[in-house]
């Protein structure tokens, strides 16, 4: 059964019914409870409440009267400030005027509400907008309710999202046995701020729990979010930080509506924390939680998102290029999208790092580089590769080691991370430009190519060069790379991978230096130590390549030498003549020159001629036989075949 039911008038101090005129209401009351009927406004607005509260107090802290908020009293100290910035209310429910935001009052203070019920249950509602300029998250103050603290290292901006952005926070509240409420405002790292406060009637609905049950995990392209559900709540926020001990900043922009978000193109490096809201204002955050890494993390340096590399981030200094050529990637095994090789960051003036944070210390990885040079050729940018200081490429150059301008190529590198849990990747100029287009951290020690081909050899082969080398365990595939000098630039030549350990150099310029370099899957090796092809080295044809010749009949063939790495004599010898076939060479020492008495001036070489005589006997046997005719010059041995055919 309802108890009995009588009207009253709530009793207002003479200054309170002057200020307030609308604060005289008709109520209900059931025992202990009050109900508000009704509230005259006399003609100012009014900011919808719910049907069980009433606002004792509307205060524009900072500033003048905005209907229904009043002009700013109550307060101890404090300094003012206002702006004329617009300040975005979006993610308010029943926001305060304009004015009330765009106001606001600093520093430490204290605001003393009286006249209330000894022991009456109230809820302060706190407007809140930072419009200093200043860095977000670098304003922290705190705010105690009676003397106890209800958010402490409190950042406007960082709970906002932005500066002039509008939260609200509420909290219940009881009067103290003289009829009052404080709210405490306490400097801290930054000024103690509040834009407006509103004093309601009643224990409301308030949000004063954390979500609970936060988990972030690295997915593709992102860090998923989830938690559990808030009783009362109508939405949530997400904050973010990179350290455990940093500013965690909001990231949604709009309020979330379910126990789930994602962080949409970010490395899973972060520390979370998510709060809930209702229309009352914002709760508590929850303990951050560190997001688990989902491998391999993929990073675009100097670009956007292309799946499923994420855009930049993780870098700490440089510059960023792009161009619209279309890369060669046909050297890479797994290649990263176009658009990765298409961007790139670089430096001219100094290092740009790349940090891993908050790996497992000691723990073991794996990096792997996209590289392409934009800029230029083999033998302009020069740079040096570290891993947490530890240099793994010295005066690397991408275009040569690729072979051109606009061609990709990977390496990979195990590595471990430090005793604070990072793996840092470090690029620093040595000539022109550093550079790197794309970076892979993965999980443990993958199987990259840490040693070069021994045994590097340069023989002649068939009248040209052969190159032969050692095989490489674990490895794919080989490149060649050429100088004119020992300490030029070396050019890798091989246009595909070489599958074998032996290469055959068909190029017309073989004299000078050569390396050899192994790769796999995740890239390429160092290369070896330069070996220098022998200054006596020369080719050797043949022309006809074969011939046929009957019994008793003779035939000839023209000799050709040369491409010698330097004027030298060449003696000549022929073997491989069958029974019943004399065979012979005329002169048996040619010499190969320079057409100029002046060996510096860089002229074709004339070549040098010889005749193979064949005369073949009546009773030679039928068949197809090999002639060999080897050459010597100095230490250096060259030989070439012909096809004989009797009939």
């Amino acid at each position: 059964m309802l108890p009995a039911i009588r009207t009253v008038r709530v009793p207002v101090r003479a200054r309170l019914a002057r200020s307030r005129p609308w604060l005289a209401a008709a109520m209900l009351v059931f025992g202990a409870g009050t109900l508000v009927l009704s509230r005259r406004s006399a003609g100012k607005g009014v900011l919808p409440l719910p049907p069980t509260s009433t606002a004792i107090y509307q205060i524009n802290s900072g500033g003048g009267a905005a209907s229904p908020f009043v002009a700013d009293e109550f307060f101890d100290t404090g300094n003012t400030y206002s702006t004329g910035a617009t300040i975005y209310t979006s993610s308010v429910t029943n926001p305060a005027p304009q004015a009330v935001y765009q106001a606001l009052r600093f520093g430490t203070f204290t605001y003393t509400f009286p006249n209330l019920t000894p022991g009456g249950a109230y809820t302060l509602r706190l407007h809140l907008a930072d419009i200093f300029n200043e860095a977000i998250g670098s304003s922290p103050f705190s705010i105690a309710i009676n003397g106890t603290t209800v958010r402490s290292n409190y950042d406007v901006s960082a709970f906002a999202g932005a500066l002039y952005k509008a939260l609200t926070l509420a909290f219940n509240a009881t009067a103290n046995t003289n009829g009052k409420i404080t709210a405490t405002f306490t400097s801290g790292g930054g000024w103690g701020k509040c834009n407006g406060i509103e004093v309601l009637s009643g224990t409301l609905a308030t949000i004063s729990t954390a979500p609970t049950g936060l988990t972030a995990s690295g997915v593709s392209g992102g860090v998923s979010l989830s938690w559990n559900a808030v009783s009362g709540a109508t939405g949530y926020n997400v904050l973010r930080c990179n350290t455990s001990t940093g500013t965690f900043v909001r990231i949604n922009t709009s309020s979330i509506t379910s126990t789930s978000y994602t962080d949409s193109g970010e490395a899973p490096f972060y520390y979370y924390e998510v709060l809930a809201v209702n229309d009352l204002g914002e709760g508590p955050p929850c303990a951050m939680v560190q997001a688990t890494p989902n491998f391999p993390v993929q990073i675009n340096c100097g670009g956007g998102a292309a799946s499923p590399f994420l855009a930049d981030q993780l870098f700490d200094t440089g510059n960023t290029y792009f161009t619209g050529a279309t890369i060669d990637t046909s050297s890479v095994t797994n290649p990263a999208p176009q658009a990765v090789y298409q961007t790139q960051r670089y430096d001219y003036g100094g290092p740009f790092t790349y940090t891993f944070p908050h790996l497992t210390p000691g723990g073991a990885y794996t990096l792997r580089l996209h590289m392409a040079d934009l800029f230029a050729g083999p033998g302009y940018n020069l740079f040096n590769i570290a891993l947490n200081g530890t240099t793994v490429r010295s005066s690397f150059d991408t275009a040569a080691l690729a072979g051109a301008e606009y061609k990709a190529l990977t390496l990979a590198f195990n590595t471990t991370a430090d005793a604070s849990g990072t793996v840092a990747a470090s690029f620093s100029p040595v000539q022109n430009s550093a550079l790197c287009n794309g970076i892979e951290l993965l999980s443990g020690t993958q199987p990259t190519i840490t040693t070069a081909p021994a045994g590097l050899k340069l023989t002649g082969s068939n009248g040209g060069l052969l190159l032969s080398w050692k095989a490489v365990s674990g490895a794919t595939g080989y490149n060649v790379l050429h100088s004119d000098s020992s300490t030029g630039t070396f050019v890798r030549f091989n246009p595909t991978k070489i599958n074998g350990t032996s290469f055959t150099n068909t190029f017309t310029t073989p004299c000078g230096y050569y390396k050899v370099l192994a790769v796999n899957d995740l890239g390429e090796g160092p290369p070896c130590v330069a070996v220098e092809l022998s200054p006596s080295f020369f080719e050797l044809t043949a022309a006809p390549a074969s011939l046929t010749v009957a019994r008793g009949s003779s035939a000839a063939l023209t000799i050709t030498a040369f491409q010698s790495c330097s004027a030298e004599t060449i003696t000549l010898s022929l073997t491989g003549a069958p029974t019943g076939v004399t065979a012979w060479c005329f002169p048996t020492s040619v010499s190969i020159a320079y057409p100029v008495t002046d060996p510096t001036v860089t002229v074709p070489m004339d070549p040098a001629g010889a005749t193979i005589g064949i005369a073949v006997g009546s009773n030679t046997t039928p068949g197809a036989y090999q002639l060999k005719l080897t050459g010597k010059s100095g230490s250096f041995t060259q030989f070439i075949k012909v096809s004989l055919t009797v009939n």
